[in-house]
């Protein structure tokens, strides 16, 4: 059996997700597993929206902080034929929320290269068992932020990006819903 790795990018709200649907239900058996912090208020009903789009039968995971070891634990156990992960910028958003309190920038910069090395990795072994849907936010061309949050979120997304393309047999871009093939 051949397994695709599918990397889906562009700028928010631009439709990643419901593109990201519309690939995976072409699976029978699809694990969704979604990097939103069910917790904060203004993603919960965002949330809700998306998980109503999917079907019911498809498996749900939840992994707004532990992706890499969700991912791996996953596929020791998993009969699905495609893992959908929404989405990787996300993930990055919340472990630099949950850090950016605990940690000065240079040991937030260790935690997030250890941390995007593991999902790296993770999303390697992975397709060599099963197909993936990799999506994540493109935060453009735009000026640098002032915020050392918002900078680190950029530069890291950007990077985990580029590894993602590297990765996948395809890259999608996401412009205003619709699709363009960058690979």
């Amino acid at each position: 059996m051949t397994h695709s790795h599918i990397f889906i990018s562009g700028g928010a709200y631009s439709g990643k997700t419901s593109h990201a649907v519309a690939t995976a239900s072409k699976f029978k058996h699809v694990t969704w597993i979604g990097t939103a912090n069910e917790a904060v208020p203004e993603i919960k009903s965002h949330i809700k929206l998306i998980r109503s789009q999917r079907p019911t039968h498809w498996n749900h995971q939840s992994a707004p902080i532990e992706l890499p070891e969700i991912l791996r634990r996953h596929m020791a156990a998993s009969n699905s034929e495609v893992v959908v992960i929404d989405s990787v910028s996300q993930w990055l958003a919340n472990l630099i929320a949950q850090g950016s309190a605990r940690y000065d920038e240079g040991q937030m910069r260790g935690v997030l290269d250890r941390e995007t090395d593991a999902l790296l990795r993770s999303l390697t072994d992975a397709s060599r068992h099963q197909s993936l849907i990799t999506v994540s936010a493109d935060f453009g061309p735009s000026l640098p932020p002032d915020d050392p949050s918002q900078r680190l979120l950029r530069q890291y997304t950007g990077n985990l990006n580029q590894g993602l393309a590297r990765l996948s047999a395809r890259a999608e871009y996401i412009f205003a819903g619709m699709v363009t093939f960058a690979k």
